[in-house]
Parts: C-alpha cells; sequence; structure tokens
C-alpha cells in the first residue's frame, strides 16, 4: 500500500480524491496521497491509528505533516480525533465540501477545468511540486521554472493560444 500511495502522491498528473462516506485510518492515507480531497457535507475523516496502538503506516503521517501546518497536523494525528468535512475543510484537509447528491458532479467539474488545459502545462506544474518535494532551493526552482517556461515558449501549442488570444480582441 505505501508503494502505491507513494506512486499516485508522485503521480505526473494531478490525483483526486472523492470522499463520499468514511474516510478512516488507511483510507485517510489513501485520500492524503492525492493531490485535491473533496469531500460530501456527510464524510468523516481521522487519523485513527493512535489509539490502535500503532501509527500511519502508508505514509500519511508525513504527508499530512507535509500538507498541512504542523500543529493542525499533529493535532489529528495524536488525537485520532475524527472530523466532520466542515472541519477537515477548516483544518485544509479537504478542499471543498458538497452535499452529496453534488459531489461527483462538482468534483469532475473541477477536474474538468484541469483536464481542459494544455497537458504541456499541467506537466510542467507538476515539474514544479516534484522539485519542490525533492528539496531543491527556491532559487534553483525558480532558475529550472524559467527554463522550463523558455522551453514552452514558442512552442506550436504555445503560438497557437496566442494567436486565438489576438484573433478574440
Amino acid at each position: 500500500m505505501a508503494g502505491l500511495l507513494r506512486a499516485i502522491d508522485n503521480c505526473s498528473k494531478p490525483t483526486i480524491a472523492m470522499i463520499n462516506g468514511h474516510a478512516i485510518g488507511g483510507g485517510c492515507e489513501f485520500a492524503i496521497s492525492c493531490h485535491f480531497r473533496f469531500a460530501a457535507e456527510t464524510a468523516v475523516l481521522g487519523f485513527v491509528q493512535i489509539g490502535l496502538s500503532i501509527t500511519t503506516g502508508w505514509g500519511g503521517g508525513s504527508r499530512l505533516l507535509d500538507k498541512l501546518p504542523e500543529s493542525k497536523a499533529l493535532a489529528l494525528l495524536l488525537t485520532g480525533k475524527r472530523v466532520s468535512a466542515q472541519e477537515a475543510e477548516r483544518y485544509g484537509l479537504v478542499d471543498a465540501v458538497y452535499p452529496a447528491d453534488r459531489l461527483r458532479e462538482e468534483t469532475e467539474r473541477f477536474a474538468a477545468k484541469i483536464a481542459a488545459q494544455p497537458l504541456s502545462g499541467i506537466r510542467a506544474y507538476m515539474q514544479l511540486l516534484r522539485w519542490k518535494r525533492d528539496g531543491l532551493s527556491l532559487d534553483e526552482r525558480i532558475r529550472r521554472e524559467v527554463s522550463q517556461c523558455a522551453e514552452l515558449w514558442g512552442s506550436d501549442d504555445h503560438v497557437s493560444a496566442v494567436q486565438r488570444v489576438l484573433r478574440k480582441n
């Protein structure tokens, strides 16, 4: 499972968890491995492992500590508290909460906005995330970002997009 969740977390394309029910323990570890998390109003989330005298075993604790402020992540990990979708959103554990009957529609709407963008741009931004996670300095990440943009500048996709914008004006 740790390997599968690492693959999801390191996927070169954005991954989205849609939580419509309980994401407790391993389910919460799965959700935090995704780049985005959307939940139904009735969802419940929790890292309950501590109450079982264990820790997260698939990398969920480490990911949580990377994605949330330390005090919020530790509060979830050290108390084993189960939180409502609304509280999870306040923590930053989920990105948005929707009524259960609209969860799929809203999640797919968000995914469609990303999917409508050029794949080259999506891959480039996901590369920025990888560089950050690899621990590269901000200066080095910016240097690489500038270089990456220069490589995309003038590509057929870029020229076509600029021409579309100019035709609209």
